[in-house]
């Protein structure tokens, strides 16, 4: 693997390790925005190299725009409750500058990846954003393979009571197909105050078994009749659902938040 170059601020390389590359999405809820990236791509193609003028590089890529470099591959405006996956692209011959590119489709080994503007050749998957209801893009920063969204109160994916049996909770749309963990905050509480309430969170199962508990957050109430909230947070691998299993008392309640999540990309960023 070729050493990481040190770039000034006028230069910066689509990376295959050690990577400082930053994604997140504008105010506008159109906009996504790539910056400071570095490193070495894995094709080693001159063409993926990206030159900002001056300043900070960046691309952004709107939504709104025709389809095209830094824009939606197919189709915009962007879908509602879609994921889009976010590319890096180049030109192998060096005629045309490296630019982002969103599409639907997640490139190998999950899928057959984005339909490429005239021109365009090579790609770097770097990231993956899902629109609300109304089409706009959720909030989120990421950093390298990690992704935090900027309001995740809003990313509820449970609240009841704690289940006495294994329960599924469906984390789907706020994780990707690409994402290999996902980062959740957990708040319990007993409102009657009757004593030690548990909830486990569990990663996997295997038929009805679960296996390993994530991590398993105690509430003690010491005081009947007094409600205390106590908040755990961790991290579970997921292929969709996370499975949750605690003591099943009518006045034991939780509810669980998907703060981010870390990505799996091949190579690595």
């Amino acid at each position: 693997m070729p050493p990481e170059k040190r770039l000034n601020a006028h230069q910066s390389y689509i990376a295959d390790a050690n990577s400082v590359l930053k994604v997140l999405t504008l105010n506008t809820g159109t906009w996504v925005q790539i910056e400071m990236f570095s490193g070495v791509d894995d094709q080693n193609y001159s063409s993926m190299r990206h030159r900002a003028a001056g300043g900070a590089p960046f691309i952004i890529v709107d939504t709104t725009d025709p389809p095209g470099a830094n824009a939606i591959d197919i189709g915009p405006p962007a879908f509602p409750l879609t994921w889009y996956y976010l590319y890096l692209i180049g030109d192998s011959s060096g005629v045309l500058p490296v630019a982002g590119l969103l599409s639907q489709q997640i490139d190998a080994p999950y899928g057959p990846g984005p339909v490429y503007p005239p021109g365009y050749d090579i790609k770097r998957r770097v990231g993956a954003v899902r629109t609300d209801a109304g089409g706009a893009l959720l909030e989120f920063r990421k950093f390298g393979q990690f992704a935090l969204y900027d309001q995740f109160a809003g990313n509820l994916v449970y609240s009841g009571n704690i289940p006495a049996a294994l329960t599924p909770v469906v984390v789907s749309n706020y994780v990707p197909a690409t994402a290999e963990r996902c980062l959740v905050e957990v708040e319990l509480w007993d409102a009657a105050g009757v004593g030690v309430e548990f909830i486990n969170v569990y990663s996997e199962t295997i038929g009805p078994a679960a296996v390993g508990p994530t991590f398993n957050l105690r509430a003690a109430t010491s005081f009947p009749g007094v409600t205390q909230i106590n908040t755990g947070q961790g991290w579970v691998h997921t292929g969709g659902n996370i499975y949750i299993l605690g003591t099943g008392v009518a006045t034991s309640l939780c509810n669980i938040y998907v703060l981010g999540y870390w990505e799996d990309q091949s190579p690595a960023i």
